[in-house]
């Protein structure tokens, strides 16, 4: 009863590994020369412990030389799933032979003897007590499930990266395998839903409850650990059905975590950029705030010297003239250090006004992307696509028909369906064998009456021949040369002895005729019985067609969400797809609103530059007329005949220059220590967790191999996916349940194997 189910799982995986990348009518994308996918189905009790796992292996060659490959595997109960028998194997190694024009692969199985790499717990609990999850089935009233979902693929491993001021950083952190995948619960159509926090939500067919919730277990996209709650109610509870399915994924496969990794990239490089631009803005606020000191002191002196020449006007007028000169010298000094400093911070600004263009850039590409992932040829024709496929499969499956059609009416009607027509064919020859058992029966009584005729025969000749003897023997003692009868009595005498021979001869025809009867009645008999026989195993036939259609039937259209077929599977397909549309046109509306932002930053950069230039070109002006202003004071010295009058009131006007003078200084240095220096440790130290997560990332996709339980066979690529079922208590009208969602799950499991191989494939043509 297995090889059926076998070559049904044989089939699909053949079928659904290499699905059109571009439409149906596109051809398959090259495959790799070696391929080991695997394929890992688990049964759990209601608590969430696994009860058995088993292990499908295939490994695919294309257009390579016949070779026998090791390949890492268990070997408890390890089989052939594609052909009689099992591969030899011996330490954890299977050989299986592959190779030759064309694709070839191996089909295996084998109980999986590994702890699963992504654990799910479950728990049971009515008013805040834990209930056995064996009382759950038949009790009533208000229960919450909570599914604890772990990763425990992980390893510590060693983080470098380099924040936006260049300096490395390292640490020690726990590395998981990037597993994503789904779980999803069902709870019987009886049982309401109260709440399931982050679900998708839908109905079945049958009015049953269906939740769905996405799983990235893996740092930095997602947690480890993920708890989901749903809370349920009913007058007659049972266990909810689970299937969980995860695989290991990365970035260069999942669109998401791509944008999400492209994301990070562009904010290290722009963090890289704004923490230069701000490192040059604050050394050029620093050389102000410099300049501003001695633009302070050059003032304070210019102050004391014009207030000491003024009180000492009768003194000697050449030394307070000095005085003066050495100010303003000073002074001259200080506006070209404030020349400098601005000019410096011109430069800076400019160079943040890069960093802001390059990261608008990025932003840029990225919405491009995100625009066209969201046009009609993007995510929107993926779906229409499930739809058209969903309908074909109506068509099929209307053709095969269903286990409840009623038998064919005479005369038959134009659409008669495969099982009808296979139902009325072992119906007719059932009828063929037992005409044809009654036949050989008949045979048989005529081949036993034929031997008893021929008995007699037999006898009869022998009998008439003994007679015919002993009437000649008679004649010639009575009717010889001394007869004792009369002539009358001789010739009567000589009459029955005549019929006697003529009897025995008649008799012996008859026996040879009756005989060859015989043989032709026994040769008949022998061919009806033969008939009888082949139309037997022709009845049996036709009736193991009707169960292998009626099965199929089921496979595509089983009319009931509880066990669901490929029809009601590429339904959620589409409904999945359709929200997916809206999520990712959502996404897009974000990222433009991003760039929109990041534009009106860049120009406000660019603003800030321009204002810069401006005033790097007035301290220049300034620096020039402090010069003058030197040079003349000097020639000022010369001419102190008159100065007295003119020092009371240039003393009044350096005081107020002085207390200018400080206030610079200081505004300056305020906006050195609290401004650019702030805002670039602030920066630099931000910058810190994206160049983190960058790197973390990069460490997570190189664990993506470990995911492998046996490891990939040399040379090879491996891919695996688990697939793991909770089958509920058994309960009335209930028990098919958990063997549909299993059937769908193992059907989602393949399309993620062959979906993973696509991403993989455009990836490396890319």
């Amino acid at each position: 009863m297995r090889r059926p189910a076998v070559a049904l799982v044989a089939a699909v995986a053949a079928g659904l590994c290499w699905p059109a990348a571009d439409g149906a009518s596109a051809a398959p994308p090259p495959q790799p020369p070696l391929v080991n996918e695997e394929l890992v189905t688990s049964t759990l009790d209601p608590s969430g412990l696994p009860l058995r796992s088993t292990l499908t292996s295939r490994l695919v060659a294309q257009d390579i030389p016949v070779t026998t490959v090791s390949d890492p595997t268990s070997t408890t109960g390890l089989h052939y799933l594609d052909r009689r028998g099992a591969p030899p194997a011996s330490n954890g190694v299977a050989q299986l032979t592959v190779g030759g024009p064309g694709t070839t692969s191996v089909l295996t199985g084998a109980t999986f003897d590994k702890p699963l790499p992504v654990a799910l717990h479950v728990e049971y609990t009515r008013d805040s007590q834990v209930l056995d999850p064996a009382t759950v089935t038949g009790t009533s009233g208000e229960v919450r499930v909570q599914y604890t979902v772990t990763n425990t693929a992980v390893t510590t491993a060693r983080i470098t990266y380099l924040d936006s001021a260049g300096r490395r950083r390292t640490g020690d952190e726990p590395v998981f395998a990037p597993f994503a995948g789904t779980l999803m619960a069902t709870l019987d159509r009886d049982v309401a839903l109260v709440s399931a926090p982050g679900a998708q939500v839908s109905t079945t067919a049958d009015g049953a409850t269906a939740l769905l919730w996405n799983l990235v277990l893996a740092p930095p996209l997602g947690s480890y650990q993920r708890t989901l709650d749903l809370t349920m109610r009913g007058g007659t509870l049972q266990v909810p059905a689970v299937a969980m399915q995860v695989m290991p994924t990365t970035t260069s496969q999942d669109p998401s975590a791509a944008f999400a990794s492209d994301l990070l990239d562009s904010s290290v490089t722009g963090s890289t950029s704004l923490t230069t631009g701000l490192a040059t803005l604050d050394e050029s606020a620093r050389s102000l705030a410099n300049g501003a000191g001695d633009l302070e002191q050059g003032l304070t002196d210019l102050d004391a010297a014009t207030w000491n020449l003024s009180g000492q006007v009768s003194g000697p007028l050449v030394d307070g003239s000095r005085q003066i000169t050495t100010g303003t010298s000073q002074l001259a000094e200080g506006t070209s250090s404030l020349a400098t400093g601005v000019t410096g911070s011109a430069t800076g600004a400019a160079a943040l006004d890069s960093g802001l263009t390059s990261l608008v850039a990025g932003l840029r590409s990225i919405d491009a992307g995100l625009g066209q992932l969201a046009a009609s040829t993007g995510l929107p024709a993926a779906q229409a696509a499930s739809v058209t496929l969903q309908k074909s499969v109506k068509t099929i499956a209307d053709a095969v028909g269903s286990p409840d059609d009623p038998p064919v009416a005479n005369p038959p009607p134009a659409n008669v369906t495969l099982i009808q027509a296979v139902r009325s064919a072992a119906k007719g020859s059932q009828g063929a064998e037992d005409a044809s058992a009654q036949i050989a029966a008949k045979l048989t009584t005529a081949a036993a009456s034929l031997a008893a005729a021929s008995a007699d025969l037999t006898t009869s000749v022998a009998a008439a021949t003994s007679a015919a003897t002993n009437a000649a023997a008679l004649h010639a003692a009575v009717c010889g040369a001394t007869p004792t009868l009369s002539p009358g009595q001789c010739a009567t005498l000589r009459g029955v002895q005549a019929s006697a021979a003529a009897a025995a001869s008649s008799a012996g025809s008859a026996a040879v005729e009756v005989g060859s009867a015989r043989q032709d009645v026994g040769q008949a008999r022998a061919g009806s019985q033969g008939l009888t026989t082949a139309l037997g195993v022709l009845t049996a036939s036709l009736g193991t067609i009707e169960g292998g259609l009626e099965q199929v039937s089921l496979g595509l259209l089983s009319g009931t969400p509880a066990s669901p077929g490929v029809y009601e599977g590429l339904a959620q397909l589409s409904a999945a797809l359709a929200t997916s549309v809206v999520a990712v046109t959502s996404l897009a509306t974000g990222s433009t609103q991003s760039l929109a932002a990041a534009e009106s930053l860049d120009a406000g950069a660019a603003t800030l530059s321009s204002g810069l230039s401006a005033a790097a070109t007035g301290a220049d002006t300034l620096a020039t007329q402090s010069t003058r202003l030197a040079s003349g004071a000097a020639q000022q010295a010369e001419g102190t005949s008159d100065v007295a009058g003119a020092l009371m009131f240039l003393g009044g006007g350096t005081s107020d220059a002085s207390r200018g003078g400080a206030s610079l200084a200081t505004s300056a240095d305020t906006l050195q220590t609290d401004g650019t220096a702030k805002v670039l440790t602030d920066v630099v130290d931000s910058s810190d967790k994206p160049a983190q997560a960058q790197s973390y990332l990069t460490a997570t996709d190189a664990r993506a191999a470990d995911a492998l339980p046996y490891g990939a066979p040399q040379g090879a690529i491996g891919r695996v996916a688990y697939v793991a079922t909770l089958t509920p208590p058994p309960v009335p009208q209930g028990g098919a349940a958990a063997t549909g969602l299993l059937g769908v799950v193992l059907f989602a499991g393949l399309v993620m194997l062959g979906a993973a191989r696509v991403r993989r494939l455009r990836a490396a043509r890319g």
